[in-house]
């Protein structure tokens, strides 16, 4: 099964959108739980400041190792040099592909 057709079958069952909508609220809940347990919840975020900052600045590397993993499953992965670019690479693969329904998630293109 191609990369397109198990997201094809991902999308069209309910239950594991159910699961995943659980899930996510699931992990939120314990996440702030688990923050407010840890005795120095300050450290924590420190260090997760610090490998972001490690990662922020290596980032050419990681998105070049990010397309190679994507390529590698079958999936394609849109270059675009800033905020318009992104959007019009969107629609374009909307439009030529006769799109009748988008999942959003989280990413830097719904916040543009």
């Amino acid at each position: 099964m191609s990369f397109k057709q198990r997201v094809s079958h991902a999308l069209a069952d309910g239950q594991l959108r159910i699961a995943l909508d659980r899930t996510t609220e699931r992990f939120t809940s314990k996440r702030v739980a688990g923050l407010a347990s840890l005795p120095d919840a300050d450290a924590v975020r420190d260090c997760a400041r610090s490998i972001r900052l490690h990662t922020l600045s290596r980032l050419d590397e990681y998105l070049e190792q990010f397309e190679a993993n994507v390529t590698s499953v079958g999936g394609q992965v849109h270059w675009a040099s800033d905020a318009q670019e992104a959007n019009e690479i969107v629609l374009d693969l909307a439009r030529s592909r006769s799109v009748k329904r988008v999942v959003k998630s989280k990413s830097m293109v719904s916040e543009e």
